[in-house]
């Protein structure tokens, strides 16, 4: 998908259901100047050519489960310690937090009015021409 995106073109991918643990409909994701690509491992190493600017928020692996029980509820508790264990195995094998552009501690509030300054700097400084996806700047978190 990132591929197609820097080359300028129409990007689909299929929408995965957490509840039903399926993929479900396809969508159609046009190219942009910026996109936001958002997720735990949205920095991997397969994906660092094509961003502009990464984001790694580090927040302990307890804060974590919390959140993610507060969220979703008790009965979530066994699909989220296995999820934050495949977390933990990618954090350990790629060491995104060292990588990245900017690292927010993710245990405390923070202003992200910083974040954007951040971010804006680094677009105009070096254009995403020069660094990752052609015409358009993607920026991970």
């Amino acid at each position: 998908m990132l591929e197609l995106l820097s080359l300028n073109e129409t990007a689909r991918y299929q929408r995965y259901d957490w509840g039903t643990k399926h993929l479900e409909e396809w969508h159609e994701l046009q190219p942009t100047e910026y996109l936001l690509l958002e997720g735990v491992s949205s920095s991997r190493e397969a994906f660092r050519p094509y961003l502009t600017f990464a984001i790694w928020i580090e927040t302990p692996r307890q804060e974590r489960v919390l959140r993610d029980l507060e969220r979703d509820g008790e009965t979530a508790r066994r699909q989220w310690e296995e999820w934050i264990a495949s977390e933990d195995e990618y954090i350990e094998r790629e060491h995104p937090e060292q990588k990245v552009d900017l690292v927010i501690n993710g245990t405390r509030p923070y202003d992200l009015s910083a974040v954007f300054y951040c971010f804006w700097e680094r677009a105009s400084i070096q254009p995403a021409g020069n660094r990752g996806m052609g015409n358009s700047h993607l920026a991970s978190h």
